[in-house]
């Protein structure tokens, strides 16, 4: 049943445990984003959001452009309504990403050295419509603003119901419409900085952090390749294979983004903030045996530990500044959470934004977030700045959305691809401490990302 009033419409349609047809259905609009849960495979996410055809897109948008843009849409309120078919984290407004650079003239950070189609803008879309899946109620619905035109609304409801869907939607048989024909290839991904210069870098920033000027930096190599053919069939491939909670893809911009992210940045419902930081890493066993005992030596490891409350205190401090005195909390500390990959510790700290604080001000003041710079964050940014040789772009920034609705949700950038044009970038990394050992954090980095760029390879032979 369709309801419809002067705020929202919702068009109830066909529940899939994988959004996959979906998602490519909507190719012919163009300018897709899926914020992707990662179901079936992936054991945290809830929800998947998925748009296309824009309003308006803002490429480097500041923060003025944004809230203008937001605040166009009103203020509807879609859970007033009891016709809602479930609780809808997204019903239309800002949806894009914001790079790694993006507040460096607020850091005093110049601007890097870079050929042009390096550099990934941040981006936003100004979305009247979404497709919404609650993999929990297992539901799932069409949602469109008063704004958005008659004629696409058409258009979305006839791809949809061109969806063909499969006759049962188990988890280990999820539907898949692409054929043969239908191919991409990836060449030459490796590292664009040898072993032994990033084995000198850990050296370098022990002995800065033995000098004082730091706690922890996290540092990163880039990878870089050659690219062809369809990027999301590209990303279909890998979320498969790494499936996380905030996994998502973006073609804003001529760049598309691939991103298999398990890190939530910053949530906010009803002005209360929470952010989870992932901090303290280790590779999955061969055998269970094996794994568990892994897992049990990274919850007892005091590096890790370390590292991780370093970062907390971090977030703690870059969320009072926004937030109401005394509402800053810390719920819960190095919890165990494993992906196909690795084992990580997450924490996560709340907060309640102060009532002349807007949503995006609020963000912007914690971005980028801790768990992806070091502490303290303006020096570990400098440091970041002087000792990598390319710019992040994309990689430790941030995908989010800015709801009509006042709902916010977004990621860090991690575990994530970059392709432009003929170009693929990736990168991995971890967090430095003093008794980090070189060797060690060289071999994290590439576990973090090998999956990547092992079922690239794979797939684009395929």
């Amino acid at each position: 049943m369709t309801y419809s009033n002067t705020e929202i419409e919702y068009f109830p349609i066909p529940y899939l445990s994988d959004a996959s047809p979906y998602f490519l259905s909507f190719r012919p609009l163009g300018k897709r984003v899926w914020l992707d849960s990662g179901k079936p495979w992936s054991h945290y996410g809830r929800y998947d959001i998925l748009t296309a055809a824009p309003h308006k897109t803002l490429v480097n948008p500041h923060q003025g452009e944004l809230e203008a843009a937001i605040e166009a849409l009103g203020n509807p309120s879609p859970m007033d309504s009891s016709h809602a078919p479930f609780p809808v984290p997204f019903i239309g407004g800002l949806l894009g990403y914001f790079n790694y650079e993006y507040n460096n003239a607020d850091y005093q950070l110049s601007a890097k050295a870079s050929q042009h189609h390096e550099i990934v803008p941040s981006a936003f879309g100004v979305f009247h419509w979404a497709l919404i899946q609650d993999h929990d109620l297992q539901k799932a619905s069409l949602v469109f603003l008063p704004q958005c035109e008659a004629k696409l609304r058409t258009k979305i409801k006839s791809l949809v119901n061109a969806v063909s869907l499969p006759e049962q939607t188990k988890v280990n048989e999820p539907a898949t419409t692409t054929s043969d024909s239908d191919t991409f290839t990836v060449q030459h991904l490796k590292n664009d900085l040898s072993k032994t210069d990033y084995l000198n870098t850990i050296d370098t920033i022990r002995e800065l952090i033995t000098a004082g000027d730091t706690y922890q930096i996290n540092f990163s190599q880039r990878f870089s390749g050659e690219f062809s053919g369809r990027e999301d069939l590209a990303y279909i491939a890998m979320r498969k294979v790494l499936p996380s909670p905030f996994c998502a893809f973006l073609e804003l911009t001529e760049q598309s983004i691939l991103s298999l992210s398990p890190e939530r940045f910053i949530q906010v419902k009803h002005r209360q903030a929470t952010t989870q930081p992932i901090k303290g890493t280790v590779a999955r066993g061969k055998t269970i045996t094996e794994d568990k005992e892994l897992a049990e030596s990274l919850k007892a490891s005091d590096k890790n530990r370390a590292e991780n409350l370093m970062i907390v205190d971090l977030l703690r401090n870059d969320f009072s500044q926004c937030c109401e005195p005394h509402s800053v909390k810390t719920p819960s500390l190095f919890q165990l959470e494993s992906f196909p990959n690795v084992h990580h510790l997450v924490s996560t700290v709340t907060g309640t934004i102060k009532a002349d604080v807007s949503l995006l001000e609020f963000f912007l003041k914690c971005f980028p977030g801790g768990s992806i710079t070091g502490a303290p964050k303006k020096r570990s940014m400098e440091i970041i700045h002087e000792l990598e040789e390319h710019p992040r772009n994309i990689y430790c920034g941030s995908v989010m959305y800015l709801s009509a609705h006042g709902q916010l949700d977004s990621s860090i950038t991690i575990r994530t691809i970059l392709i432009d044009r003929n170009k693929i970038y990736c990168w991995g990394g971890g967090g430095i401490v003093h008794d980090s050992q070189a060797e060690d954090e060289y071999q994290e980095s590439l576990q973090k990302i090998n999956v990547l760029i092992e079922t690239l390879a794979k797939s684009g032979q395929a």
